[in-house]
């Protein structure tokens, strides 16, 4: 995400689940002057058509699509008429997170808003955690929303500093949302228990340099550090302590074999948390 925030995509399912996420954007981009994207993904379709039949189910077909394409047009309208922003639509066939990062792309987001999908299974996990895995693709920022939940501002932050992936450069990038929702941050270091004393240093100075750039930039903000067994847990359980409305993090994409069944920091904090996840790369 660049200093400034002008193009924001929104994907929507046309679900009252989404109209979370789609308030959010508004606001945002109220706030920022930015343009909103939404975005409706058609999924492919597996169906093999019985013989003489697939000239009238490609005209049905094309009836459904001009259908979408009319009620996403309706629905920028009308965002655009109610808020008095830029609106814009697109239509993408093919698998969901690859279309959302190809148009997050093309029309040069500075930030993607997600629902996060509930999950109360192993087997809904891997078919529901669409934030991580639009995040490992897209190039921008991903905000993860809660379903069915509205947030129209953050006030108070949650930003943790891991000793092994500083964050700091993240945490300037982030200063728009921080400065235009006039939030109050807290400074958050996490140190692992098996490594207390190499961790507790590199802690402090990141505190210290990240204490200097709040005071910069004249953000409202407090320090502190924690020891603890699991970093993510401990990350979500001071959200929930401090009562934070966003948790922005310093996000790390987990490869091979092994990705595909353990969470790492990354997917904890984002599937795990009660409130808002800002994932920046």
């Amino acid at each position: 995400m660049k200093k400034t925030i002008r193009n924001i995509l929104v994907p929507i399912n046309f679900s009252n689940s989404s109209e979370g996420a789609i308030s959010t954007g508004i606001a945002m981009c109220k706030r920022h002057q930015a343009i909103l994207h939404l975005l409706h993904v058609k999924k492919e379709s597996m169906f093999v058509y019985p013989p003489g039949k697939k000239a009238q189910t490609a005209s049905l077909a094309l009836e459904a699509e001009v259908a979408r394409l009319d009620r996403l047009e309706l629905q920028a309208q009308r965002i655009q008429r109610e808020n008095n922003i830029s609106c814009f639509y697109h239509l993408a066939n093919g698998h969901f997170h690859n279309a959302v990062a190809e148009i997050a792309e093309d029309f040069y987001c500075d930030l993607i808003i997600v629902e996060k999908s509930r999950h109360s299974s192993f087997f809904n996990f891997f078919n529901s955690n669409n934030a991580y895995k639009i995040l490992k693709l897209a190039k921008c920022p991903v905000l993860t929303i809660p379903t069915e939940k509205k947030y129209l501002n953050f006030k108070k932050i949650l930003f943790p500093l891991r000793p092994a992936t500083s964050g700091l450069d993240k945490l300037e990038i982030a200063l728009p949302i921080i400065k235009s929702n006039k939030s109050k941050v807290l400074l958050f270091a996490p140190v692992q228990n098996h490594r207390t004393d190499i961790e507790l240093k590199t802690a402090n100075d990141l505190i210290n340099k990240a204490d200097h750039l709040m005071k910069k930039g004249n953000v409202l903000h407090e320090n502190e550090i924690n020891i603890t067994q699991d970093m993510a847990l401990e990350v979500v359980k001071k959200a929930i302590e401090k009562k934070s409305d966003l948790i922005i993090i310093s996000a790390s994409i987990k490869k091979g074999l092994n990705s595909v069944f353990t969470q790492n920091y990354t997917e904890k904090v984002i599937n795990k948390a009660s409130v808002p996840v800002l994932s920046v790369k």
